[in-house]
């Protein structure tokens, strides 16, 4: 059966998602919608799954493997299956150990790696809901879950003391692949965002190469660093600048950073830091500069306390009600500063961003 074909029949169809990197969340979102699913909502981490699948009960549950929090993946779908409810696995983890350890907590769920392509994801989705209903009883008798009909007597959250669910060192994927690997999920996810609301195509290839050319140095400071799970923000900001210059050489662009005092970051934020300050300088060339003028963009980091402070400012009009609007530009720019942990700090000046976010 063809994607178009399926529409009529998932219009009733409710999806929970349960994803940690909020755009790769969203371009998933819009994919089911574009399919006819209802998705009820996103969650970030195990705990919340499991409790929205007992609040709304979801026909499925898309569930990511590592998730923030002391609840994995693997651990919230086994008792998001407990309820009889469909899961299936989206995930970066494609190795074989995580394969065999996803599959064997339930027979009837599906695995999919990312990046996925719509149709495996339309066919996998409808197969996961049709024959949940028929599979279910079968299924956890077999794994001997005991189920109270009603699920009021179900204790969610307690796993099993003898349970060994979180990965070994053998089990982990090389740290700085997996890292560069999930890195490019987001800006593909953010890319298919840009496409499907019909963002100039120059300023989705600008994006990119800024974005492609700051994951390989981010890469590379992880490589040559004692500590690869640390990154100093100077030494980054300091070649991130010239990404920017090299990029943007053509539209007279001066840019520049400062660090009152340096101070090392994880890579994954260094990343999602980069992602944020990139959309920004878009939006300042999109929305807030004059052309044929000299333009400024400037921005400034300073830790405070278990925090940080992003400081951006642009010479032209602003970009503070772009990024506050409620259009794309907006939207996306909401998800880049949830993906962060960030808050923006309310400021009288369009053209200064004054952003907190915390540094773990």
């Amino acid at each position: 059966m063809g994607v178009k074909k399926m529409l009529n029949d998932n219009d009733s169809k409710s999806i929970l998602i349960v994803e940690d990197e909020s755009i790769i969340a969203l371009n998933l979102k819009y994919d089911l919608e574009d399919l006819g699913y209802t998705v009820i909502d996103i969650v970030d981490n195990g705990d919340d799954a499991i409790y929205k699948a007992v609040e709304f009960r979801p026909d499925l549950t898309i569930m990511d493997i590592n998730l923030k929090g002391s609840v994995n993946g693997i651990q919230a779908a086994k008792k998001i299956l407990a309820l009889d409810l469909a899961v299936i696995y989206l995930t970066a983890n494609s190795d074989d150990i995580t394969f065999n350890e996803t599959i064997s907590t339930s027979p009837a769920s599906a695995f999919i790696p990312k990046p996925y392509n719509l149709h495996t994801l339309s066919k996998n989705v409808a197969l996961a809901i049709n024959r949940q209903s028929v599979e279910s009883e079968k299924v956890n008798e077999a794994r001997g879950i005991a189920k109270d009909k009603n699920n009021s007597e179900i204790d969610l959250l307690e796993m099993e003391s003898s349970e060994s669910l979180i990965e070994t060192d053998d089990k982990q994927l090389n740290y700085q692949n997996y890292m560069q690997y999930d890195d490019l999920q987001a800006l593909l996810a953010f890319i298919k965002i840009q496409r499907r609301f019909k963002i100039d195509d120059e300023e989705i290839i600008n994006f990119t190469c800024v974005s492609i050319a700051s994951i390989s140095a981010i890469q590379n400071m992880m490589y040559d660093s004692a500590d690869e799970s640390q990154i100093s923000t100077h030494e980054f900001l300091e070649e991130f600048i010239k990404i920017l210059t090299d990029n943007y050489v053509k539209l007279n662009i001066n840019f520049s950073a400062e660090i009152k005092q340096d101070f090392t970051l994880n890579p994954k934020k260094m990343f999602q830091l980069m992602f944020l300050i990139n959309d920004m300088v878009n939006q300042s060339i999109a929305y807030s500069f004059d052309e044929g003028l000299e333009n400024r963009i400037s921005f400034n980091l300073e830790k405070i306390g278990e925090g940080c402070l992003l400081t951006y400012q642009d010479s032209g009009c602003g970009i503070g009600e772009v990024i506050s609007g409620s259009d794309i530009s907006g939207v996306l720019f909401e998800q880049l500063l949830k993906q962060i942990d960030g808050t923006i700090e309310s400021s009288d000046d369009n053209s200064t961003i004054s952003i907190k976010f915390a540094i773990g």
